[in-house]
């Protein structure tokens, strides 16, 4: 069977078009459906954080409860963290919990807690920060929360929290 010269361009056009088909539509096809998704779980984000963000605005007391909070000295920070990762789920995100140096002071004891959070989603790091805050005792002086570098989609979070023990009151006389 010998190929005439428009048998061979019929052919040569049918293999560009599946050559472009292949090569060029696919991926792109593949790499706008992967954005689209992107953008929706983007906007996903940012409406939470607004909500987030409006709801802080809004709280009650915001601004006349200014005072310290003193826990109870029975009050454990790292088991209280402990079982607030247990309860919700996030024994596979945390990194690392790690107690920090705690300073005394006259009137009381500050303890200190570096908590490193890896892979976590906007929505469970939300649930975490909530149930610490609820507390209202339990401060946060630091917080960095940095996008994952392979998995855009997820964070990676550092927060240190730090509480205030009364001082134990010392009575003369008393021998420890």
């Amino acid at each position: 069977m010998k190929l005439t010269g428009r048998q061979i361009f019929i052919l040569s056009g049918f293999a560009i078009l599946i050559f472009f088909y292949q090569f060029i539509f696919l991926p792109g096809r593949r790499q706008l459906r992967s954005l689209q998704e992107t953008v929706i779980r983007k906007n996903r984000d940012l409406k939470l954080l607004e909500n987030l963000c409006q709801q802080y605005q809004q709280r009650p007391g915001q601004k006349e409860n200014s005072s310290l909070r003193y826990v109870d000295n029975s009050f454990s920070l790292i088991g209280f963290i402990g079982n607030l990762t247990d309860a919700l789920d996030l024994k596979g995100n945390v990194r690392e919990v790690k107690p920090l140096p705690q300073l005394s002071r006259q009137e009381a004891t500050v303890e200190r807690l570096r908590v490193s959070m890896e892979e976590i989603t906007l929505e469970k790091l939300c649930q975490f920060l909530k149930e610490v805050e609820a507390r209202g005792f339990i401060y946060l002086p630091s917080f960095q929360m940095k996008r994952h570098r392979e998995k855009p989609f997820l964070l990676n979070a550092e927060l240190e929290l730090t509480i205030l023990k009364k001082a134990a009151a010392v009575h003369p006389g008393k021998v420890s």
